[in-house]
């Protein structure tokens, strides 16, 4: 084999070479993120950013309701009264969230001292909505409050979540959005 022809074999296996770990690198780069999930609802595919938690379908107590939490959040049921039923959702000292089932929602928060950080927009059981997510120097706060198309007693769903970080409100937005009717 000649000089010649050994310099092109060896300039031709560095080109493969080359390619191989570009392809690599390519590839690698496309893969979702290790702390993200999807999760399919309503045919939206919804990105959950909870880092290396398992999600587990949570029936709600009393109701024909399910949602997808991590297992750190605890659900605590208060049936209220006979036209309405809520649903405390709490980790730790961190988050505080809850459900509001029924006819007759009220808001919690004056706005007075919290200011706007970002407004998400999100579906709740198919129906378009936007959470504003206040701040007030010490805690962050979000609710809204919806028509239940998919109810039969409960008109309304009112959903609030309260916490000290902003990535904990948008994780709870997001397990917000995997509210669903069992049929």
């Amino acid at each position: 084999m000649s000089k010649t022809n050994k310099i092109h074999n060896r300039n031709m296996l560095h080109r493969l070479i080359g390619t191989c770990i570009i392809v690599l690198l390519i590839t690698a780069g496309c893969k979702t993120k290790p702390n993200e999930m999807n999760i399919e609802n309503n045919s939206d595919t919804i990105p959950i950013k909870l880092v290396a938690r398992q999600l587990s379908t949570v029936k709600f107590d009393n109701s024909h309701y399910e949602i997808l939490l991590p297992g750190n959040y605890e659900i605590e049921t208060d049936d209220g009264g006979e036209d309405f039923v809520v649903y405390y959702i709490n980790r730790d000292e961190i988050t505080h969230g809850g459900i509001y089932f029924g006819n007759h929602p009220s808001s919690f928060l004056s706005r007075e001292g919290y200011k706007t950080t970002k407004t998400i927009p999100s579906k709740i059981m198919g129906e378009p909505i936007k959470w504003e997510i206040l701040y007030n120097g010490e805690k962050y706060f979000t609710e809204v409050i919806i028509k239940n198309k998919n109810g039969t007693w409960d008109e309304r769903i009112h959903l609030w979540v309260n916490g000290t970080a902003p990535d904990t409100i948008e994780n709870m937005i997001t397990c917000y959005t995997t509210i669903r009717k069992i049929e």
